[in-house]
């Protein structure tokens, strides 16, 4: 601001009479094209084609078969700086279960990737509905940017009534975060749809 300030001055002085004639102008001139100049950076905006971070579940949509596995992953796209995630989603736990991707620890867990060192997952369980799961970046390894895969959940399909089974993002408290603790996403929240179709009906008829 000190220096935007003094160019001002500069700009306002150069305006005098011109004593100088061109040498004058000549001042003013450049005194103008510096101050553009740093109006410009002061007042950088983002980017207008950059694409929010999204965080997803993968695949978004799909049918399922009571008795079967069903396999999603969670993934981010297109995010900057990513040092933090704390993701929370609820399920429907009356035509879905989540089945347990650790079984040497105890309770409920889906898997990380590799992205997230063992002893940086803070939080990870899933029960009555909801799955938790909270791990940063190891130090070592440093923030990321672009796009990869979280971790990976598996289901089973316990529903017998046909109908949408939804898994989904709590936008209150889902966050992506950079390494002092500042937000980068996410823009866009996509949960999955798993659908149980009804019965097909065959009709057998005899000729009389």
């Amino acid at each position: 601001d000190g220096i935007r300030d003094d160019l001002v001055t500069g700009v306002q002085t150069c305006a005098l009479p011109f004593t100088n004639g061109p040498i004058q102008i000549a001042r003013l001139l450049a005194a103008l094209g510096c101050l553009v100049a740093l109006l410009m950076i002061g007042t950088t905006m983002p980017a207008q084609g950059a694409s929010p971070a999204v965080l997803r579940l993968e695949p978004a949509s799909d049918h399922m078969i009571t008795g079967e596995t069903i396999d999603l992953v969670l993934r981010v796209d297109n995010v900057q700086d990513l040092h933090r995630v704390e993701v929370h989603l609820s399920y429907d736990a009356a035509g879905l279960q989540v089945q347990d991707l650790q079984p040497g620890v105890e309770g409920v867990q889906i898997r990380p990737n590799s992205f997230f060192q063992p002893s940086c997952v803070v939080w990870n369980q899933a029960e009555d509905g909801e799955i938790h799961f909270v791990a940063y970046r190891s130090p070592v390894d440093g923030s990321f940017s672009g796009s990869g895969v979280l971790a990976y959940i598996k289901l089973l399909a316990t529903a017998t009534t046909p109908g949408p089974y939804e898994m989904t993002f709590d936008p209150a408290t889902t966050k992506l975060l950079d390494d002092v603790g500042d937000p980068v996403g996410p823009g866009q929240l996509v949960g999955s749809v798993l659908s149980l179709p009804s019965p097909s009906l065959t009709v057998t008829g005899q000729q009389t």
